[in-house]
C-alpha cells in the first residue's frame, strides 16, 4: 500500500510483513547496531591499557579483548549499515528505526518526509508488523530482509 500526501515528495511504502517480529529485528539489524556502537565505545576506552599492563599475561588478555571487540563490529552487513545511516539522517530520538509513533514498526524514509509521519497514520493505525519505507529506500529493506533462510513476505503486495 502506498501513502502520499501533500508533504510527501515521494511514495512511502506500508509494508505489512509476516513472521517473528524478533526475526525481522535481526535481519534491519538497528539492535546490532546500538550493540557494535556500545562495544565500540568500549574499545576505545581501553585501547591504551595493554600498553600499561604489568604482565605479558595482562596484556595479552586486552589485546585479545580489544580484537573480538573490533570482530563484533565486522558482524554487521552492509546493508544493515546503510539502514543506520538512513536512521541516523532521519532525525527521530537516539537515531531509531523504531520511533515511539509507530506503534513498533521500523521507519526508514527520506529525511525531508520523516517530520510528516507522525500526522500522516493514525493513532494505533502502525504496528510491529510493518515496515514503513521510501521508495529509494526499498531495495535496501528488500535485501535485508532476504537475508537467510525465509525470504521477506509481505501481505499487501
Amino acid at each position: 500500500r502506498q501513502h502520499q500526501g501533500p508533504a510527501f515528495r515521494d511514495h512511502v511504502w506500508v509494508l505489512q510483513c509476516t513472521g517473528s517480529y524478533r526475526d525481522r529485528c535481526a535481519k534491519l539489524g538497528q539492535e546490532l547496531f546500538e550493540d557494535v556502537v556500545k562495544t565500540c565505545e568500549v574499545c576505545r576506552l581501553i585501547r591504551q591499557l595493554p600498553e600499561q599492563m604489568q604482565t605479558t599475561a595482562g596484556r595479552e588478555l586486552l589485546t585479545n579483548i580489544i580484537q573480538r571487540l573490533e570482530d563484533f563490529e565486522q558482524t554487521l552487513s552492509d546493508t544493515q549499515r546503510q539502514l543506520r545511516g538512513i536512521c541516523e539522517k532521519q532525525g527521530f530520538d537516539h537515531c531509531t528505526s523504531r520511533p515511539t509513533f509507530a506503534g513498533g514498526a521500523h521507519v526508514f524514509v527520506n529525511p525531508c518526509v520523516a517530520h510528516c509521519l507522525p500526522t500522516m497514520f493514525d493513532v494505533g493505525e502502525l504496528r510491529k508488523e510493518h515496515i514503513i519505507v521510501s521508495f529509494e529506500y526499498r531495495h535496501l529493506v528488500d535485501k535485508a530482509m532476504s537475508v537467510g533462510s525465509r525470504p521477506p513476505k509481505y501481505r499487501n503486495e
